[in-house]
């Protein structure tokens, strides 16, 4: 998906990429005085993420790229508006032709927010050749 990303974007033009995981918090207070945004995205995280994250960022090193993680975790509409204009962003990336399929129970998929929201911000869609593994980052969203 970020390999779509990069090839659409000119040489000197800079991106920032914020990959996005939607999480369902826990109503253990426990859990959420120890609640770690960081460990959440890493959870979500295929094992070949970061291998292939690296792959895709040394053939595209001519440009000017910073990547960036955030978990969402709202509920409704309004919080996901409120998540997208906090975070400033210009657009977002979505997989077309894949169910999310999470490891853990506390995955949320938040592209029915998106796609229910069409003037909130340019979507596209990505289709997959191969979707052989399973994804954990439901959206890209640049600014």
């Amino acid at each position: 998906m970020l390999k779509t990303i990069l090839s659409e974007k000119r040489e000197n033009e800079p991106l920032e990429c914020t990959f996005v995981v939607g999480h369902y918090l826990s109503d253990s207070i426990t859990s959420l005085l120890f609640y770690d945004p960081k460990r959440i995205v890493e959870q979500f995280m295929h094992p070949g993420f970061l291998e292939g994250l690296e792959i895709v960022l040394n053939k595209y090193s001519n440009k000017q790229i910073q990547i960036k993680y955030d978990v969402f975790t709202g509920l409704t509409h309004s919080s996901f508006k409120n998540f997208v204009r906090a975070k400033a962003f210009d657009c977002a990336y979505i997989i077309d032709n894949y169910e999310m399929k999470f490891s853990k129970s506390s995955g949320m998929d938040f592209s029915k927010f998106l796609l229910k929201q069409p003037s909130l911000l340019n979507i596209q869609k990505i289709a997959l050749k191969s979707p052989s593994f399973e994804v954990g980052i439901t959206g890209i969203f640049t600014s």
